[in-house]
Parts: C-alpha cells; sequence; structure tokens
C-alpha cells in the first residue's frame, strides 16, 4: 500500500510541479545578449537557441532514500525568449502504468556566471490538486550545460519524507537509430560460471527468452552475453554475473530514446544432456562361432561400450576366409584429429568384388555406422535379414528437444547401386551422410533395425540433419548442427509411455538399400541430445 501511495504522490507532483510554470525575477541580469548574438535580428543566436532540441534521458526517483525503478524518458526544449526556454516532455507515463500526457515546465529563466553552464533555481510552497499530497516545499534546478541538460526537484512530502527526483538528458543530433531489440542472448562456454547452460537462449517472438540447464545447476551468477540495436541502451547491463533464479526483465531504449521494448528472461528449464564426445575409447570383440568365426576379431570402439555400436562385426566376418578374406580397414575407426580431441571416422567400403565372389551373400558396398544401441552378428545369406543385425536405440526417460553435435563430410566418386544383381557401379548420384536421432515408443525388448529406422509406425519424435536428403560433402570442413526434434507425422509424445532413443550415423544415407559411393567418409563428433 505504502508503494502506491508514493507511485499516487508522484503522479500529482510530475503533473502539478515539474511542468508548471517556472518563470520568476531570475534573469541574466549582467549581460541581456551573453549567446553574442544582438538580439535583435533575425540571425543572432541567443542563449536558448543553443540549447533547442529533443534530449534524451532518464529520471531517477528515491522516496526516503529508496530507489524506485529507473524510468527512460525524452524531453524537448524550445525557446521561450532570448534568455528562457520551455521543457515539454510528451506522453509521460510514471511508474508504468499512471499516464499524465504532454507535461510543461515554462518559461523558465536562466542564469549564467560563465557564459557556459546555464541554471534556473526556485524554492517555494506548492499546493498539490491530490488531498494525498497537500502542500509542499519544492526546489527545483534545471542546469544546462553544452548538449547536457539536469533537472532535480527535491520535496519534502508530509514534513519529514524527502523525494528527489533527478532527470538527466543528452541532446540528440537527430540521425539517431529508431531501432530497440536485443539481437542476441548468448551465454559464452568459456565462462566458468555458464557451464551449467547446455541449451542457448532462444529469443521468443513475445520478447520472452528461454533457455536451459543442467538439472540442480547453480543459476545465480551466469554471465548472458547481450546485443542490442545500433546505439541502444540496455538496463540491466550484459556481461556481469546475473541471478536467473527469478525472471528477469530487460529493457532496450532505442538510441534517439523513442522506443523502449522490453524482455522478459524467463527462469531457466531444468534439462538433461545425454553426450558422446569420443574422447574415451574401449576394444570390442567378435561374438560368433562356427563357420564363421569372429572371435578373434578385435577393434576400437567409443566408449561406453554398452550404449554405442556398429557394424564393425560384420567387416571382421569378410575377413574370414568364408566371408571372402576382405583385407581393408575396419569401416568405423577412430580419429585422432577430430573436431575437439579424437572423433569417429564411418567410411563406405568397397566390397563388390567380394560380392562377385559370393553372389547374393556380400552386399557390393559395406556402409559404415555409429549408433546407440547393439549389433547381433548371425551369418545371414539375406540382404534383408543382414540389415536386421543393428539393434537401433537404448531406453530413454526424457522427451528429447534437441540434437546437435559436429560433423565433416567427404563423399566418394563410385557411385554403387547394390540393389540388384550384378551391382552397377559409377552410375549417377551423389553419395550423402546419414546423421539422425529419433525417438520411439518400443518395450523392453523391441528396437528398430535396418529394415524400418525410416519407416517404422512406432517413431514418435526425429531430428535429421539435412532431412531425407543427409548431410552434402563439406569441403573438409567442420560443420556445427543443433536441430529440434519435431513430431513424426501425427504422433504425440506421452511422459507415461515407454520409449527408446536411437542415434544413428552412417557413411552413405541410402546404404540401407546398398546404395552409395565406395569410400565416402563421414567423421562425427560431440554429439549430443538435449531433453527435459
Amino acid at each position: 500500500m505504502k508503494k502506491n501511495v508514493f507511485y499516487y504522490f508522484f503522479a500529482a507532483l510530475f503533473a502539478v510541479t515539474m511542468f508548471a510554470s517556472c518563470s520568476d525575477d531570475d534573469g541574466l541580469n549582467e549581460d541581456p545578449n551573453p549567446g553574442g548574438g544582438t538580439g535583435t535580428g533575425e540571425d543572432s543566436v541567443s542563449v536558448a537557441d543553443n540549447f533547442v532540441g529533443e534530449y534524451k534521458g532518464t529520471l531517477d526517483v528515491s522516496v526516503g532514500g529508496a530507489s524506485t525503478p529507473l524510468m527512460y524518458q525524452n524531453i524537448t526544449i524550445s525557446k521561450a525568449g532570448n534568455d528562457s526556454i520551455d521543457l515539454v516532455i510528451s506522453n509521460f507515463t510514471f511508474a508504468g502504468a499512471i499516464e499524465l500526457g504532454d507535461v510543461t515546465l515554462a518559461d523558465c529563466q536562466l542564469s549564467s556566471e560563465d557564459n557556459t553552464t546555464y541554471t534556473f533555481h526556485r524554492e517555494e510552497e506548492m499546493t498539490f490538486s491530490n488531498s494525498l499530497v497537500g502542500t509542499c516545499p519544492v526546489t527545483s534546478d534545471v542546469t544546462l550545460f553544452g548538449d547536457s541538460v539536469v533537472v532535480e526537484l527535491a520535496i519534502v512530502w508530509n514534513g519529514s519524507i524527502d523525494v528527489n527526483v533527478v532527470y538527466k538528458g543528452v541532446k540528440l543530433k537527430g540521425t539517431e537509430n529508431t531501432e530497440a531489440k536485443i539481437t542476441s542472448f548468448t551465454f559464452d562456454s568459456s565462462v566458468d560460471a555458464n557451464s551449467v547452460v547446455i541449451s542457448q537462449p532462444v529469443i521468443n517472438e513475445d520478447n520472452t527468452i528461454t533457455f536451459g540447464v543442467s538439472e540442480g545447476a547453480d543459476v545465480t551468477a551466469l554471465v548472458p552475453t547481450i546485443t542490442v540495436s545500433d546505439g541502444a541502451t540496455l538496463s540491466p547491463a550484459g556481461g556481469v554475473a546475473t541471478d536467473f533464479s527469478d525472471d528477469i526483465t530487460y529493457t532496450v531504449v532505442s538510441e534517439d530514446g523513442k522506443t523502449v521494448a522490453e524482455y522478459t528472461v524467463n527462469v531457466p528449464s531444468k534439462l538433461s544432456s545425454w553426450k558422446y564426445s569420443f574422447d574415451e575409447w574401449g576394444t570390442k570383440n567378435g561374438t560368433s562361432t562356427g563357420f564363421v568365426d569372429t572371435q578373434s576379431a578385435s577393434w576400437d570402439s567409443p566408449l561406453p561400450l554398452d550404449e554405442l555400436a556398429s557394424a564393425n562385426e560384420g567387416v571382421a566376418a569378410l575377413r574370414t576366409p568364408l566371408g571372402g578374406g576382405y583385407e581393408g580397414d575396419y569401416a568405423m575407426t577412430k580419429e585422432e584429429n577430430g573436431y575437439s580431441g579424437s572423433a569417429v571416422k564411418l567410411q563406405t567400403l568397397y566390397t563388390n568384388d567380394l560380392s562377385e565372389l559370393i553372389p547374393g551373400s556380400i552386399p557390393a558396398i559395406t556402409p559404415a555406422s555409429l549408433y546407440t544401441g547393439t549389433f547381433e552378428f548371425s551369418m545371414q545369406t539375406e540382404a534383408a535379414k543382414q540389415l536386421t543385425m543393428t539393434k537401433f536405440g537404448i531406453s530413454y526417460d526424457k522427451k528429447p528437444l534437441t540434437f546437435k553435435g559436429v560433423y565433416k563430410y567427404a563423399k566418394g566418386d563410385n557411385y554403387i547401386d547394390g540393389s540388384q544383381e550384378p551391382a552397377l557401379e559409377n552410375q549417377e548420384g551423389e553419395d550423402r551422410g546419414l546423421i539422425l536421432a529419433v525417438l520411439y515408443e518400443a518395450s523392453a525388448d523391441e528396437t528398430l533395425d535396418g529394415t524400418n529406422l525410416k519407416t517404422a509406425s512406432n517413431r514418435v519424435l526425429l531430428a535429421q540433419v539435412g532431412g531425407d536428403a543427409g548431410v552434402a560433402d563439406t569441403n573438409g570442413e567442420w560443420v556445427n548442427f543443433e536441430i529440434s526434434f519435431e513430431p513424426v507425422g501425427d504422433a504425440e509424445y506421452s511422459s507415461d509411455k515407454q520409449y527408446k532413443l536411437a542415434i544413428v550415423c552412417q557413411s552413405s544415407v541410402n546404404g540401407s538399400e546398398f546404395k552409395g559411393a565406395a569410400n565416402s567418409t563421414l567423421w562425427v563428433d560431440e554429439l549430443e541430445v538435449i531433453g527435459e
């Protein structure tokens, strides 16, 4: 209630006091024309002429030593006489809710001791029309120097409460920018306090700003990096430690002071991060015995071994005598020089020569893959059954929001159509890579595989880099991506259901159709899924 009383007091104060006539007997007594003009010719320049224009500034109000929120305001100064001015505030609103309309401080007689700084001063008792305020002693001071103006009011209300009002403004040139926007709002990950931010802020159309942090994160000293429209001012400032445990409102004022925009940064969402950096690797061994024995084979595989899988055991089978005696490297290998530390290298192998030796059993190309899930090798001679060995997906109890990471892709030259016998080499077409994450509804024993990854009806949310076409050649450059999960058709996520999440990367986007280019290579690093 006390705060509201203060607001109503200010409304009455500004309406009656600050914008009433300021004319008194104090003028420029020593020099009637200190500005240098004659005061009689049309081209003469008076004191008042030096200060005519529009000013951008702030109103700082304190009551009993307690400050109220800073208010941005423009004023206009016009000439009232050779040594007097009028100050006008248009469309003045106090406390964001009390509209006072246009207000005027009229006929302020200026005085100066040095012909540089000009002042107006008055002390008087004022009776206000608002009975809540009554009669108060008011001291008014106006100071003008160069392109700056300061207006100060000192009021004693109710006999003991000091109210101080200070307006500070700078004269505009008329070429200032009119836009007031936050153009970017980010958290620099190199700042230690910001390491808890796992989903960078999004500026929404309704001027809210949303972002996400890890579960249990301390958000009391995050340091935002904020960019605003050219010349605009921001309050509170960016670049300093800020407590985001409650909603925060940022105010942007255009360079010309006429446009004001407010942005509300919401309390961050608590999110989970599921990330694979591929810096730690272990060893996997083959599992098959019998005609095609892979148990003696082993290869490097990124950790954790119980979450990440590849089809390297299939390559191990090709290395056996019954598999054709393949002598090349594995399709999925460790890249020491990744984007950050080590990375995963996936390369489509040329196996058409082996296919010709054992028709129908060995594909013409063997695309490399890395995915969440398992690889369950068995000796299969039918292509469709070979695709069922890849078991995509592991249990996931969140709603995935964002899929991000880094990749590099180099397409091969010999595009092969291995969907028919004999396979057709050097076909028209350009190979691309596959990077996707898909959430699907499933029981504990149910998984997607190479036959239905792109078509299964139980898929719910999908994030695929480059869409169905896949990722194109990057000319040797690493590319960052961050994409949102989107519903698959009319599917809807429900927290009451059981889901699995499959992250799948493959060196040939149409590898499940046995189509792709030999030696096409996909590198992936820093893969991450953000969920809530």
